[in-house]
């Protein structure tokens, strides 16, 4: 849906936070102007954290918009309007762009355990 939204969505984003730099699992821009090097001055508009090194809290005061996050087996999703904790059969939505969401069990299920390409 982002690319429908004319936005980018990347695992390779670059943001400043605290005089270091952090990449969020997936980072989605929508309003955001597109950096060619994929170095950010701010969060984009959507962080998805994976958990650490930052939580989602941090990404927040990053600059996101909003975050949906995984940590320690709890999917919330925090904007600037509070925190939800989400349970099995809801889903994560963007504030701004209600269009934008993704099943809560989705983001729960965690990574495949070998995503890995064969020959």
């Amino acid at each position: 849906m982002a690319h429908a939204l004319g936005g980018l969505v990347s695992t390779e984003l670059s943001v400043p936070f605290n005089g270091r730099w952090y990449r969020p699992d997936v980072g989605v821009m929508l309003d955001d102007p597109q950096p060619s090097d994929g170095v950010l001055d701010r969060a984009p508009a959507l962080v998805v954290s994976l958990g650490g090194p930052l939580r989602g809290q941090e990404w927040l005061h990053a600059g996101a918009g909003a975050v949906w996050a995984c940590d320690d087996d709890v999917v919330t999703e925090l904007s600037r309007q509070g925190l939800r904790r989400l349970g099995p059969g809801q889903w994560l939505t963007h504030p701004a762009h209600p269009a934008l969401r993704l099943a809560a069990d989705d983001l729960a299920a965690g990574p495949v355990a070998d995503a890995r390409i064969g020959a």
